[in-house]
């Protein structure tokens, strides 16, 4: 089977406008055995078992996975191409007990993972804990549950974490900690961090306790919901961080009044439902009997953006209004953006255009959208625009700002055979930064930078 996306309007560039070919095979049942991209390489291989279960899956980028499942269907043994194993097992209501798992070849297989269940607890009948989980070890600790409500919601969440000490002594002899909960040994603090829920009729929570803050208190929060069961309030020990929120008949958020005294509003468009305005300012609030009333406060404008979209819902322009939003000597002023966006037929963002801070360019940092110091009034920033192009895959090639006095341009390197990114360099081939990747594709350094 083929599917083919047509670039429906050709420029200079002729990958711009090439058709993107995907082929897919299936088997006699359904399964999906292969998938080649628009340059006819095999980027997934699948292998199934009698039960239609892939137990072999082999990605261009991430290598060959494979999966042994039980008589059930449930994995017991996994690997992948770097060599690292996972195991689990199950009791006899096939409930996950054990987990084990080791990185690579060169790790010892440890156990990560252990759940105990309510059967096992001292009270399980009292506490409601017959059939819930009740402790967990994992790789950041223990979490216990030790009771639940009579409709099986938890009601208290107990978290120990690994000790410090146990933690300085594999950092002092610069080697990670690697947890292995085989025979359990002593090594999670000794504080609790106990959460406590309450729930109402619906198994909402009506109130979250926190635990024990450094002043050996803990904080609530309690969220209130409107006949609808929608979220209409929230306070946070007795503060009220949000005190209105109102949704249209199709539960979409028209009104979101914080405790601070700011108010956001939201308009959408009838026939679409998407977004068409945002806006921010101050309120005040005046109650009548059971009416209460929420007006604008004139001039206290924090956020007022408009939204217009093609005809699939991709985000044309943004408009904002607020004080200082532009850029002086524009047309617009320094009291309005307009951000613009182009796509091509396949929906890639071509063209992007919007206000950066003049007062440090883009040489002084390794990448130019990375975040700079400067004064962000309308005075100190300048307008851009960039351009990005693609491969038949979707890969970003190129990007290429326009601005007064900081263009540049970025070349992206891709790795060959495969989609991972090789380097970025700039537009004269100066190189900006390498990268490399294990045997599944995940990132191990960015340059000198250890990921």
């Amino acid at each position: 089977m083929k599917t083919t996306e047509h670039n429906s309007q050709p420029t200079a560039n002729s990958l711009l406008f090439e058709d993107v070919v995907m082929q897919y095979e299936y088997d006699i049942q359904g399964n999906l055995i292969y998938v080649k991209d628009p340059y006819d390489r095999i980027v997934f291989n699948y292998r199934y078992n009698l039960q239609q279960a892939a137990l072999f899956t082999n990605h261009i980028d991430s290598g060959i996975s494979r999966v042994i499942p039980d008589a059930t269907g449930k994995p017991i043994e996994g690997s992948d191409a770097k060599d690292a194993r996972t195991l689990a097992s199950y009791d006899v209501m096939q409930r996950p007990v054990y987990g084990w798992a080791q990185n690579n070849s060169n790790d010892n297989l440890r156990m990560v993972m252990y759940s105990r269940y309510g059967e096992e607890a001292t009270n399980p009948i009292t506490n409601n804990l017959l059939g819930k989980p009740w402790e967990q070890y994992d790789e950041a600790g223990k979490v216990e549950m030790p009771d639940y409500d009579f409709k099986g919601n938890p009601v208290t969440k107990i978290r120990k974490v690994i000790s410090d000490a146990t933690l300085k002594t594999e950092l002092d002899n610069y080697i990670p900690f690697l947890i292995d909960w085989t025979n359990l040994p002593d090594i999670l603090d000794g504080f609790d961090y106990e959460t406590s829920n309450e729930y109402d009729a619906l198994n909402r929570v009506t109130r979250l306790t926190l635990p024990i803050n450094v002043d050996a208190l803990r904080n609530e929060i309690i969220p209130t919901y409107n006949r609808a069961g929608a979220l209409e309030k929230v306070m946070y020990d007795n503060t009220e961080y949000v005190t209105e929120i109102a949704y249209n008949a199709k539960g979409q958020r028209l009104l979101i009044a914080f405790g601070n005294n700011i108010m956001t509003r939201y308009v959408y468009d009838n026939q679409s439902f998407r977004l068409l305005r945002q806006r921010s300012e101050k309120f005040t609030q005046a109650q009548q009997g059971n009416t209460i009333t929420y007006s604008y406060e004139n001039g206290t404008n924090r956020q007022d953006d408009e939204f217009n979209y093609d005809l699939v819902g991709n985000i044309l322009n943004i408009i904002s209004k607020v004080n200082d939003c532009g850029i002086t000597g524009t047309s617009d002023g320094a009291d309005k953006l307009n951000r613009a966006f182009t796509y091509d037929p396949l929906y890639r963002l071509l063209s992007a255009t919007g206000r950066e801070s003049d007062t440090q360019n883009q040489n002084d940092y390794l990448y130019a959208d990375a975040p700079i110091p400067g004064s962000p009034n309308a005075t100190n920033v300048r307008a851009y625009t960039r351009q990005y192009n693609y491969d038949k895959l979707g890969n970003i090639q190129k990007m290429q700002q326009t601005a007064s006095g900081n263009s540049f341009t970025r070349n992206f390197t891709y790795n060959p055979g495969v989609n991972t990114l090789q380097k970025v360099d700039t537009g004269g081939g100066s190189l900006i930064q390498d990268f490399t990747y294990d045997a599944t594709g995940n990132q191990l350094t960015a340059g000198s930078t250890r990921v």
